[in-house]
């Protein structure tokens, strides 16, 4: 009798734990091998992201515009611009056009990133949450950046949704795997 109990709370047990995983909600995890490296990222604007604009001999027009949850920038003159799914040199391109376009003749203009969005990291770091990227940022930067792994971390895996994706790729831990802008990062609980 007690051995039966003892099954049931047992059964109870893992269930609980299987419930308690760090994945964000509505994303799955991709079956196969960890991964030992990630493709280069062609970056694209969204929102968060924080551009400086300048537009040549036009200091007015020049400043650190913010894209907003539209993917656009207010800029003074010429309004909402969208950036949203933008190369920095698609955006001096649209911007330049826009101003071209009855405001001022042959516009030259450049753009940089002054602000990248966050990344997050989440599952068994000291400190889960959204953190300022760098240009360069690995992994190991991030989880230190977290608070460093919780003493329940596997730290030889991750799992990292890229941002506009759903499912969440799984890699191996390497201290110079890539984390890019807008990533979800999930350092999961180890088996004991």
């Amino acid at each position: 009798m007690w051995q039966t109990a003892l099954r049931h709370a047992a059964a109870l047990l893992l269930l609980t734990l299987a419930a308690c995983t760090g994945t964000p909600a509505g994303v799955e995890i991709a079956d196969g091998p960890a991964l030992e490296a990630r493709a280069p990222l062609l970056y694209r604007l969204g929102p968060g992201d924080e551009v400086r604009l300048i537009v040549f001999g036009e200091d007015n027009l020049s400043g650190t515009f913010a894209v907003d949850a539209e993917g656009t920038l207010a800029m003074p003159l010429i309004g909402a611009v969208q950036a949203a799914g933008l190369s920095v040199r698609e955006l001096e391109e649209a911007v330049a056009r826009r101003l071209a376009d009855g405001y001022l003749l042959d516009p030259k203009v450049s753009a940089q990133i002054a602000v990248y969005r966050p990344y997050t990291i989440l599952g068994e770091v000291a400190r889960p949450g959204s953190y300022p990227y760098a240009v360069g940022l690995g992994l190991l930067d991030a989880v230190a950046a977290a608070g460093g792994y919780s003493y329940r971390a596997r730290t030889g895996v991750v799992h990292i949704v890229a941002e506009g994706e759903r499912v969440a790729r799984t890699y191996k831990a390497a201290p110079d795997l890539p984390v890019y802008p807008g990533d979800q990062i999930v350092v999961p609980e180890r088996y004991f």
